[in-house]
């Protein structure tokens, strides 16, 4: 299991993996998975392609899964996220 995800590390918001800064609040998270590996990628609005954030090898596995979580956040404000375009691909 790992996560890739745009997240506030000591006040610069970051790519997760990799811990690469973002200039822009929106941005575009791409996965590529095969059947041994994974690539995390990611995008700012107005970029011309994916930087990559980070790779790895996947364990052998029957029942994968995809989990969307959204969390965190000052106690006292309202919370929104917006996702757009999700989708899942076979290739």
């Amino acid at each position: 299991m790992f996560k890739e995800v745009k997240e506030l590390v000591d006040g610069v918001l970051c790519v997760i993996p990799g811990g690469n800064p973002v200039p822009t609040e929106g941005v575009r998270l791409r996965l590529v998975v095969d059947e041994d590996s994974w690539e995390a990628q990611f995008r700012a609005p107005g970029a011309n392609g994916y930087e990559i954030a980070g790779a790895g090898d996947l364990p052998p596995g029957e029942q994968e899964e995809v989990s969307l979580q959204c969390y965190n956040g000052p106690p006292d404000a309202e919370h929104w996220i917006r996702f757009e375009d999700f989708r899942i691909v076979r290739l």
